[in-house]
């Protein structure tokens, strides 16, 4: 196993969509979040692409063009949480939302994600 890499894709400071996080190198990845408020979001969705990236841009924050839905994950009552997402190098990129949209400046929320290659 080689060593992960993580980042801290959305935070207290974010909007409610990341930017795009290279995963092609990774066979698992793990998504963990945690939300101390009340009023801090309540799903978290995982997106990908196959799209290049590095040639040509990627979709904006608000398309779906060429975008897959990985999974959601419902986080209230289930914070701090963690969940794994198999790759196989079916996607190249990753971002993830939060919703709703407006969370309350008063939440706080971290979604990190975690990639291992083997």
């Amino acid at each position: 196993m080689y060593p992960s890499k993580y980042t801290q894709l959305l935070t207290s400071g974010s909007t409610s969509t990341s930017g795009w996080w290279f995963v092609g190198d990774f066979n698992s990845i793990t998504v963990s979040w945690s939300s101390s408020a009340s009023l801090g979001p309540s799903r978290i969705t995982v997106q990908t692409t196959w799209d290049d990236g590095f040639q040509s841009a990627l979709a904006g924050s608000t398309s779906m063009t060429n975008v897959s839905l990985v999974t959601g994950i419902n986080m209230i009552g289930n914070t701090p949480g963690q969940a794994s997402i198999t790759s196989d190098g079916n996607y190249r990129w990753l971002r993830a939302t939060v919703a709703p949209a407006n969370q309350s400046d008063a939440s706080f929320g971290t979604v990190t994600f975690t990639g291992t290659r083997f």
